[in-house]
């Protein structure tokens, strides 16, 4: 699973950083993670470079693994099921999030 340890300590920039909680682990995960990483997918046969944090890529693999597919496989479904003027990186970032939020919520309901 993605690793959410930090090494600094909190920065005077991050709001809520006094507060060791759930908004200031995200906001710093968030400055850690601003460049953009590109990586080269397969998407049904055809080769294309997608540029996403290293968070999604992180999460990509963790979903992959979970879901016993590759990578690819799941950005392929993320681009049969977007809608034809969505990008496929923003398609990628909501379907990261809604599966960790899906996630989430089975954990909570179990």
């Amino acid at each position: 699973m993605t690793n959410l340890a930090f090494d600094a300590p909190w920065g005077s920039n991050v709001p809520f950083a006094d507060e060791a909680n759930g908004t200031s682990l995200a906001l710093e995960f968030v400055l850690r993670n601003s460049r953009l990483k590109s990586r080269n997918v397969i998407v049904d046969g055809r080769r294309t470079s997608v540029r996403l944090e290293p968070a999604m890529w992180d999460g990509l693999k963790d979903i992959a693994r979970w879901e016993r597919k590759t990578i690819n496989q799941i950005v392929s479904a993320v681009a049969e099921n977007r809608l034809p003027s969505a990008s496929l990186t923003s398609a990628i970032r909501i379907f990261v999030m809604a599966y960790f939020r899906a996630r989430s919520q089975m954990d909570k309901a179990a």
